[in-house]
């Protein structure tokens, strides 16, 4: 499924996005949230390379994708626990 994201959605350059062969972020993002129906900031720095999660969130959002968030408890190194957000892919809804 292809995916088009508004010019204010912080996609690289298209010289930027031929010399590392990879698609944005956003797309990534997308992608990985309608294969699996959500994700967390520590699957998206593992799967996806992607260090910052909720601003790839927001800018599909800012497009029309409904995603939800709720924060969950996950293991942690150094704690018994950590909390985190869970985002959860929603659909695409009306601009």
């Amino acid at each position: 499924m292809t995916h088009q994201l508004d010019i204010f959605a912080a996609a690289p350059p298209p010289r930027q996005r031929a010399k590392y062969g990879a698609s944005p972020q956003w797309q990534r993002v997308l992608d990985y949230l309608e294969r699996h129906g959500s994700i967390t900031q520590q699957e998206a720095k593992d799967s996806l390379s992607c260090a910052r999660l909720a601003a790839r969130i927001l800018d599909l959002k800012r497009v029309g994708y409904r995603i939800t968030a709720q924060m969950v408890e996950v293991p942690a190194r150094w704690t018994r626990t950590a909390t985190v957000a869970r985002y959860y892919y929603e659909g695409r809804g009306d601009v």
